[in-house]
């Protein structure tokens, strides 16, 4: 696994094979953005589910925090490589569209080879 996961500390190791999963079935460009992208965080941990409070600490700036339920992890992996997708499209989209609708997203999913995936999510 690539080194650069690893910034991603909070979050639930169990989805990081799935996380893996979508960067290798990304665009390479779309990929070596996300990895490379130090104001991107992605945190899952179940521990904060049921504390009242809880404090990260990031070593950089964080712009985008995606958050993620680690109770996916029930889910099938089709639902779960979606979900993580749609985060990252989003994330992409957020920079040239503040608020991007549903359908864009999915269109870029779509564009990207997740259409199965995005078929069984409807």
């Amino acid at each position: 696994m690539d080194q650069r996961y690893a910034r991603f500390k909070f979050c639930d190791s169990r989805l990081l094979p799935y996380l893996e999963k979508v960067m290798n079935r990304l665009p390479p460009e779309v990929k070596e953005d996300v990895l490379n992208a130090q104001a991107l965080q992605i945190l899952a941990d179940e521990d904060s589910l049921d504390a009242c409070a809880r404090r990260y600490e990031f070593e950089s700036p964080a712009e985008t925090l995606i958050f993620l339920n680690p109770k996916i992890l029930i889910e099938s992996e089709h639902v779960i490589i979606c979900i993580l997708a749609h985060e990252i499209a989003h994330t992409i989209l957020a920079k040239t569209q503040p608020d991007p609708d549903e359908k864009a997203i999915e269109d870029l999913l779509i564009g990207w080879g997740f259409e199965k995936e995005v078929e069984a999510m409807r």
